[in-house]
């Protein structure tokens, strides 16, 4: 279950130029220092974006970035300009040293729900002549279809997500959404309760104990599982076990049988 962070790049093209900023990380600890107002929330929002992550923050479709990566940003020398495309790009490696560069686009003519990945280290490297191709995020099957980010995510990392009960239907998989928030920790909300939030509108049931017990490899949720289709399996033999004996008192009655068949 291993996902290292490699290299966080953003891009704006403005009416001034490109701005931007590459973010290295090495292995083992890394701190993002600036003052307030600097980008430190837009690096790691714009982490979460690259990865079609942001509905953990929020059910609605919206981008978690700033307007320095949307409508405009102040240079230094406190000139407003306009930006006019901007990117997110993210190359990361899991547990068998395989990398890989993701690519989303923030503002531009590319459809938002596109994420490109890269086969190799094109951030680090410059590696030419990868393998490219195009995975869907936010519409219904990212997670389950081969041309979902998400599914490709999981494997990727060589996770196998289980199958959970909600509340409104009978099992679904516990998605990605409801797992990262145990590795991110909120600035404003964070630190009196981790994770500050978890999204609960995926119906999935009691998320948070289902989302820590992926984490820790742990065996409750299949044994629940198994209780709750145990529990299931009992309650229908035994209303099937009633319709049949109500049939055969009423045979019995009609039949002009004992008198015990009275009181079915």
């Amino acid at each position: 279950m291993t996902l290292r962070f490699r290299l966080l790049r953003l891009r704006a093209v403005t009416t001034d130029g490109v701005y931007g900023a590459d973010v290295p990380f090495a292995s083992g600890l890394t701190v993002l220092w600036a003052d307030n107002t600097k980008g430190k929330s837009t690096c790691m929002q714009g982490m979460l974006y690259a990865l079609g992550l942001e509905r953990m923050l929020s059910p609605r479709r919206e981008i978690p970035l700033p307007h320095a990566m949307t409508s405009y940003l102040n240079t230094d020398s406190d000139k407003r300009v306009e930006v006019l495309e901007s990117s997110v790009s993210l190359e990361i490696s899991n547990g068998e040293e395989q990398i890989i560069t993701v690519g989303r686009v923030v503002k531009g003519t590319t459809d938002t729900r596109l994420i490109t990945v890269d086969f190799g280290p094109l951030l680090t490297e410059g590696s030419v002549g990868l393998r490219r191709q195009n995975f869907f995020v936010l519409d219904p099957g990212a997670a389950q279809r081969e041309d979902g980010f998400h599914h490709f995510l999981e494997e990727f990392l060589g996770w196998r997500l289980p199958q959970v009960r909600r509340y409104d239907a009978p099992e679904t998989k516990l998605y990605l959404e409801t797992v990262f928030p145990m590795f991110w920790v909120e600035q404003k909300f964070g630190w009196s309760a981790i994770p500050a939030a978890i999204p609960t509108y995926m119906r999935i049931r009691e998320v948070h104990k289902r989302a820590v017990e992926f984490i820790l490899d742990l065996d409750v949720h299949k044994l629940e599982m198994q209780r709750e289709r145990l529990a299931e399996l009992i309650a229908a033999n035994a209303k099937q076990w009633s319709i049949i004996r109500q049939v055969c008192c009423s045979r019995g009655r009609q039949s002009g049988g004992p008198e015990r068949y009275a009181s079915c």
